[in-house]
């Protein structure tokens, strides 16, 4: 046995940081509002801040079949143009009453899951006896274990928006027709 592997502690009651072929995942520090903040950029885009990968994608598929049933982009835009009794017409009210609850929830349960992993961050922080792996092989492939900054974070919705826009904007240049003519 290596030196390396006699160091580290696998009966950890909490561990920081878990290694397999398929993912690594870390547990470190993350601000609870900034995760609310990207739930309510996007419902589900906090969970993924989380480490919560199936329920933010459940969300995200659940948020984004209502709101295309609703029709709620289609009564904002014509809302925004000025055209109200066009938007109130356009709006399904039953599936927009669902909508709003879920939104909420996944803000709300987004902050909660943050706190929690926050709090078991804490404790898994003061089991001094635990070593970390700094990396995992396997056949599939090499895990190194890197630090993350936290401050990146806080500006991926204004680099998200910027690639939406590119994003959109080249895609009605390749498949709509030019206007007026």
């Amino acid at each position: 046995m290596n030196n390396s592997q006699s160091q580290v502690n696998t009966n950890a009651r909490r561990k920081i940081a878990v290694h397999n072929p398929y993912s690594s995942n870390t547990l470190h520090f993350k601000y609870p509002l900034l995760v609310a903040w990207w739930s309510l950029a996007f419902p589900g885009f906090g969970h993924f801040m989380v480490n919560s990968y199936l329920f933010g994608f459940f969300l995200m598929s659940v948020e984004f079949l209502l709101n295309n049933i609703a029709q709620i982009n289609t009564a904002i835009y014509y809302s925004m143009i000025g055209d109200f009794e066009q938007g109130k017409e356009v709006i399904n009210l039953k599936y927009f009453f669902v909508y709003i609850p879920l939104y909420i929830f996944t803000v709300w349960d987004s902050y909660r899951r943050g706190t929690e992993l926050n709090q078991e961050f804490q404790l898994a922080y003061k089991d001094i006896s635990q070593s970390i792996k700094p990396f995992q092989f396997s056949m599939f492939e090499v895990n190194p274990l890197r630090k993350k900054i936290q401050e990146w974070y806080s500006y991926g919705p204004y680099f998200f928006h910027q690639w939406y826009i590119y994003i959109c904007t080249a895609w009605q240049r390749l498949y709509l027709p030019p206007f007026g003519g």
